[in-house]
């Protein structure tokens, strides 16, 4: 059974790793925006397998001239000038091709492509498989599409693992997945917490606690990450950060003891305040959905229970 058995169409703009090695031109640049542009009101899904932009020398003149190096046993630290094959005097100052845009100036595609995809994420659904190295304009295409999957073993950087060893003048980085790989270390331990038929406080099952025997159970995060947002606000409302595998995450839950998991006026806008603060903080968020849904009595009424609660749902969209 399909999740969505209509047809739904999308938009997908891929690289092509084969021509020139998935980097981004002025032609490439004009389609992705273009492609951007159509996808309004559908969906867009951006494969990366990019090189970053273009920077390179023009093919019909990079076989008629040579370098001349200042040590001929390393070539590649320093040179002195450009020089024709054939001619032993005369300096090369400047190559002028058949295509224009070979410097500095594709740098112009990468900002209107950035654009486009930056105002894409705001007006539609954008997704991002990183299937092979998303590299510069790719990497921040990855990132400005916000929902993405990256492939083990494929990085994403905004510049080599060479290249920023040469800048910093020695060997500080051994692969391009040091920068920008998938990294991640694994939660490999038990949770000793169990929950109740019986209404019970979600707290221990957070941070965990020690039984009758002052034994440890341990709960869901790591052990002595808990930290406590607004705890004496509304205590129905159970808010704040901990660690997972060592990765920070921001955490919501209410209580199911009394009221029986429902929100409140205070505890509905304790909760979208939390998202707030906790998206602005850059964290993950997780919510852990025990709610039976909103007070709705007179005076929750007037109280702006309702207001309060479309403040979570502007909130979890921003």
């Amino acid at each position: 059974m399909l999740d969505y058995p209509r047809v739904r169409f999308m938009v997908l703009v891929a690289n092509d790793v084969n021509f020139p090695i998935g980097s981004f031109g002025p032609l490439e640049d004009d389609v992705s925006a273009a492609a951007s542009s159509l996808a309004c009101k559908l969906m867009r899904f951006y494969i990366s397998a990019d090189s970053g932009t273009f920077m390179g020398l023009t093919n019909e003149v990079l076989v008629a001239y040579r370098i001349a190096s200042v040590q001929l046993c390393e070539p590649d630290l320093k040179f002195k000038y450009l020089a024709r094959c054939q001619q032993r005097a005369g300096r090369i100052a400047d190559v002028i091709g058949i295509n224009d845009w070979r410097g500095v100036e594709y740098f112009m595609g990468s900002g209107l492509i950035a654009g486009e995809t930056s105002v894409a994420y705001d007006e539609i659904f954008t997704a991002t498989l990183v299937a092979c190295r998303s590299i510069g304009i790719g990497a921040c295409l990855v990132r400005l599409g916000q929902r993405a999957i990256q492939c083990y073993g494929q990085p994403i950087i905004l510049t080599g693992a060479a290249e920023l060893n040469k800048v910093l003048g020695r060997d500080e980085y051994t692969s391009n997945l040091q920068l920008g790989g998938v990294q991640f270390d694994e939660a490999d331990r038990d949770i000793g917490f169990a929950p109740t038929k019986s209404p019970y406080d979600p707290r221990p099952m957070l941070y965990g606690h020690r039984d009758q025997l002052s034994a440890w159970v341990g709960g869901f995060f790591d052990r002595g990450s808990w930290l406590w947002t607004k705890n004496g606000w509304s205590k129905t409302a159970v808010v704040g950060r901990g660690r997972l595998g060592d990765v920070p995450v921001g955490v919501i839950a209410q209580t199911v003891v009394e009221p029986p998991g429902v929100w409140t006026p205070v505890s509905v806008y304790k909760t979208a305040q939390a998202i707030c603060y906790l998206g602005r903080e850059g964290l993950p968020l997780l919510i852990i959905a025990n709610w039976r849904g909103f007070s709705g009595g007179q005076r929750d009424t007037f109280d702006v229970i309702f207001k309060f609660g479309i403040y979570i749902v502007v909130m979890l969209r921003t």
